[in-house]
């Protein structure tokens, strides 16, 4: 094609053009197969529906449903309003990627990971008990009452299953992944990775809580891993502040992928299912 770079290699490679940006679909420009063009920061892209996922990091009851101000409550509404009825109908596969700890993970934990559930960030140690620890009886999102929240971060638990609004919207077809890390890329389990090596999906859209640890570690790893990374920037929240927000989103653009948002990830799919429309005659 006149005027495109190839990026990469021969197995894995993008091209770009100046009118289009960034094509991630690892095919050549002769192949028929759908694609979905959408704004990013600093340009375009387009990938493959059938090659992308949206993977959606730890919207659980643990942050949502115990905290009524928590950043995910914003994110949670970008992901009900746009991004995954519109990963619905382009195509893209939903998969839900939680904290799920079984006992054998528990007894082969690393002290890094611990430590972070155990102390608190002026070093003192936590009261609570950390990972594991049987939450008690927790209150109800409405006040109505209690409900046994279960052990901390353990699979099975009311803590750890997705926040109702969530739950409500899981349908068949989606996927619902277990991490035992802060990344879901790596760990002592690595079911997303294999999942998504089976499946051949090379493009994945993260989203998801909290936005400097989980998603940009699941994001990072990814990308070392050779996947293509957009972060949805309105699909992802921290409860750390601004600074902390916007340090994470610079990280991800500059080192990891792309920053885009479900806003143009649903305007593109407008203009793809209008082409196709047009193809048709309609």
């Amino acid at each position: 094609m006149e005027g495109s770079i190839i990026l990469g290699n021969k197995n894995n490679y993008w091209r770009w053009t100046e009118e289009d940006g960034f094509d991630l679909t690892h095919t050549d420009p002769s192949t028929s197969i759908p694609q979905l063009k959408f704004q990013v920061d600093g340009g375009a892209v387009t990938i493959a529906p059938t090659k992308t996922a949206l993977v959606i990091i730890d919207m659980q009851n643990y942050s949502l449903a115990l905290k009524k101000h928590h950043a995910g409550h914003a994110v949670e509404k970008a992901l009900v309003d746009h991004a995954i009825p519109t990963a619905r109908r382009a195509g893209i596969q939903v998969i839900w990627l939680n904290w799920g700890l079984s006992d054998t993970d528990l007894k082969r934990m690393p002290p890094a990971l611990q430590r972070i559930f155990s102390f608190g960030e002026d070093g003192t140690r936590k009261k609570d008990g950390g990972i594991g620890h049987d939450m008690g009886d927790v209150p109800t999102e409405d006040g109505s009452g209690t409900v046994p929240g279960g052990r901390f971060l353990i699979q099975g638990e009311w803590n750890t299953r997705l926040h109702s609004p969530l739950e409500a919207l899981r349908q068949h077809q989606d996927v619902l992944l277990y991490k035992d890390r802060i990344s879901g890329m790596c760990g002592g389990r690595e079911v997303l990775r294999e999942y998504l090596k089976g499946k051949g999906i090379t493009t994945l859209l993260h989203a998801g809580i909290n936005t400097g640890f989980c998603v940009v570690g699941t994001m990072a790893d990814a990308s070392k891993l050779d996947f293509d990374t957009i972060l949805l920037e309105d699909c992802t929240g921290t409860p750390h502040g601004e600074v902390a927000l916007q340090a994470s989103l610079d990280t991800c653009k500059k080192g990891w992928g792309f920053l885009s948002s479900s806003v143009n990830l649903c305007e593109g799919l407008k203009q793809m299912e209008g082409s196709a429309n047009f193809a048709r005659g309609e």
